[in-house]
């Protein structure tokens, strides 16, 4: 099943970047923003002053859709492709903690909606846990 997911995933997202990764990016960016928790983000700049996005998704659509909501200096680990698709860099389950980490970051909370992010979980000092537009902190 994970062979099969990635080579999916790969000629999925070679397509896409051979298909014009800008327009791609727009158009995806413009259909998924809707869908950002702006109750989450709210409470995010107000009571942090750097914030990381650990993500499996594409980089570089998280980007999109954060400009796209105008959300600015958030940094985002998020899967990175090579320019040819040969080589994709995940940022999933142990990758998120290695990432932060390696950027110096040693205490940090999480706001998550997935149970995937549990190296997270063991890894920060405070978890939130998402649902919709709301989000609590885990006891």
């Amino acid at each position: 099943q994970i062979f099969i997911r990635r080579k999916f995933r790969h000629a999925l997202f070679k397509e896409i970047y051979q298909q014009g990764a800008i327009r791609v990016l727009t158009d995806y960016a413009e259909k998924l923003s809707p869908f950002v928790n702006e109750n989450l983000v709210r409470y995010v700049e107000e009571h942090y002053d750097k914030v990381y996005v650990s993500t499996a998704a594409w980089k570089d659509l998280v980007e999109a859709i954060l400009a796209r909501q105008n959300i600015k200096g958030w940094i985002v680990h998020g899967t990175e492709y090579d320019t040819n698709f040969h080589r994709f860099y995940t940022c999933w389950h142990e990758a998120k903690v290695e990432r932060l980490e390696a950027c110096g970051v040693g205490h940090f909370d999480l706001f998550t909606d997935s149970k995937e992010d549990r190296p997270l979980m063991n890894a920060a000092d405070q978890v939130f846990l998402v649902k919709g537009d709301s989000f609590a902190l885990s006891v």
